[in-house]
């Protein structure tokens, strides 16, 4: 005959020592995974210390040539700036441009108010009309007066151009290239302008008196 085993222990325990054993088998796998976390946290943070301090150090070695840079740019505004000045000093400071002229000039500047600035004066000799089929000239020789500047908006530009036609000293008063310049800070408008001095006709000659 086969002998018949009984288990007489408690259901409950039986699982509690099933679950004991399974932890004693899977123990060792964990401490494992564990231990190779803490060894990869660990060789990430190493790295990530050594990263900071290369950049650490980049930043020092590089500080010298930021600061350069920094100076080299503001060297160049500073000299855009005093380019600027002398050019308009030269402009202003030409012997041939009458003083009448540079005021009547100036004063047009004051009714944008403020909103309007001139970079540069140039004077040249504005030469007579040409003749047609042995007719008189059309106008004789006179001055060119060209005007160069910022301003805020066409319609500052227009005032200025208004301005100087009222003064009655130019009788040509032309916009000859307006476009638009954002890296001025508060003008948005460059404008070139061409005056020409009020002439009168210049006649060929006496006429020949009526024969009887």
């Amino acid at each position: 005959m086969n002998a018949v085993q009984v288990n007489l222990l408690p259901a409950a325990w039986m699982r509690r020592v099933e679950h004991r054993r399974q932890a004693r088998r899977w123990m060792p796998i964990w401490l494992t995974v564990a231990a190779l976390l803490a060894l990869a946290q660990f060789s990430l943070r190493f790295r990530t210390g050594q990263a900071e301090s290369a950049l650490l150090s980049l930043t020092e070695w590089t500080a010298p040539l930021r600061t350069i840079e920094r100076q080299s740019a503001n060297l160049q505004i500073e000299n855009a700036r005093v380019r600027g000045l002398l050019d308009r000093q030269a402009s202003v400071e030409q012997p041939d441009l009458p003083l009448g002229l540079l005021q009547v000039v100036v004063e047009a500047c004051r009714a944008p108010a403020g909103r309007l600035r001139l970079d540069s004066y140039q004077m040249e000799e504005a030469t007579a009309a040409a003749a047609t089929n042995g007719g008189p000239l059309l106008a004789a020789p006179g001055r060119r007066l060209i005007l160069a500047g910022v301003a805020e908006s066409d319609a500052d530009v227009s005032e200025f151009v208004d301005k100087l036609r009222e003064s009655n000293v130019f009788g040509v008063v032309s916009l000859e290239a307006s476009h638009s310049d954002n890296a001025r800070v508060g003008a948005s408008r460059a404008f070139q302008l061409r005056c020409e001095t009020a002439t009168s006709p210049a006649s060929r000659g006496p006429s020949n008196p009526p024969q009887s």
